[in-house]
């Protein structure tokens, strides 16, 4: 099946169920937004599909997550009040929505909210996408180690995203040419960038990513943003030798800017030796023969 058909087959059955959404409230819209609406971008057994669902009331639970026909389905929850105030900030959901959704149900109230309100970039809209960047690389670096290749090829897709979407923020992007696609994220990167970003994609594009891959895209992604902003990442290969060698399993990695552009990779693990639970922590300027649990 086609990539739009299988869209449209979701989409479908996204708008033939919304009675079954009555328990979050009083529904004014529902939304799809990201690459759902943009099949060149979306890549079947990978994506996820976004769904906004405005309600009248303010919601017991924010966020929900289902399946249909084997896609991920992320629910957000808002009330048109706070959509409103997404887009006074200038958060990076704003400009995605403005750009980059399609409606499934309306009343009027995402219809007027779209014709009388543009997303600006604000130094809210900077921070989020910067950090966004840096908790991609860390989520991916968690499913590398857990041997979820392929979801961690996602994720360095995604770093790549944000920090292009940072770097046309800083240069003035408004709600018209912020970078939504892929190919609108190629035109803010430089041309190693650009090549590192479509080797990250056409990895992720395949049905199996083997570990090699994997950390390949990762490593990519890393030097993407480090030479985009000119922080000093230290190498992912370096980490991965070191963390192997020590480790029996991850726990979490974290990703810390510090002073002067230098960023830590902090990872806890659980050792080979009685399951012991060690630090370690990297930077640009430490070896993995330096690091110390």
């Amino acid at each position: 099946m086609m990539t739009e058909e299988y869209l449209k087959k979701i989409l479908n059955t996204l708008k033939e169920c919304v009675h079954m959404l009555d328990f979050l409230g009083d529904i004014r819209s529902v939304v799809v937004f990201g690459s759902a609406v943009r099949p060149q971008d979306f890549v079947v057994g990978v994506s996820d599909v976004d769904v906004l669902v405005i309600t009248k009331e303010e919601p017991r639970r924010r966020l929900y997550r289902t399946e249909i026909y084997d896609a991920r389905v992320d629910i957000t929850v808002m009330t048109i009040g706070e959509v409103y105030k997404v887009f006074e900030d200038g958060h990076p959901l704003a400009f995605m929505l403005y750009r980059s959704s399609q409606a499934l149900v309306d009343d009027g109230a995402f219809a007027k909210l779209m014709r009388s309100v543009k997303p600006k970039v604000s130094e809210y809209t900077l921070k989020v996408l910067r950090r966004s960047a840096f908790v991609a690389l860390e989520l991916g670096l968690e499913d590398y180690f857990w041997e979820l290749y392929r979801e961690a090829t996602s994720h360095a897709c995604h770093a790549v995203r944000h920090i292009a979407r940072y770097v046309a923020s800083l240069r003035g992007a408004n709600a018209e040419s912020f970078p939504i696609t892929d190919q609108e994220i190629c035109h803010y990167l430089s041309k190693a960038s650009q090549e590192a970003f479509l080797e990250i994609i056409m990895i992720r594009r395949q049905r199996e990513v083997t570990r090699r891959e994997c950390i390949s895209a990762l490593e990519r992604a890393r030097e993407v943003i480090s030479r985009e902003i000119g922080c000093k990442i230290p190498s992912f290969y370096e980490i991965d030798e070191a963390v192997r060698r020590r480790a029996a399993f991850i726990r979490y990695a974290r990703i810390i800017e510090r002073p002067s552009n230098e960023v830590m990779v902090r990872c806890e693990v659980l050792t080979d030796e009685g399951n012991k639970v060690e630090v370690l922590e990297f930077t640009s300027s430490t070896s993995p023969h330096d690091v110390l649990g």
